[in-house]
């Protein structure tokens, strides 16, 4: 294989690792936006909870 070959190669496989990173990225941020709504929604209900008990 020729240099250019090899470069490009390396190249091509240096981007995929870089958009792997910012998807797993992307992803580790959805779990915790997703995370974070249920822990408000819970809370939310089990203040109306309360307030029906009261």
């Amino acid at each position: 294989m020729s240099d250019e070959v090899i470069e490009r190669a390396e190249q091509v496989a240096d981007e995929r690792l870089d958009v792997d990173e910012y998807y797993t990225d992307v992803e580790r941020r959805a779990v915790l936006l997703v995370e974070n709504e249920v822990k408000r929604r819970r809370a939310r209900l089990r203040l109306r909870w309360r307030a029906t008990e009261a």
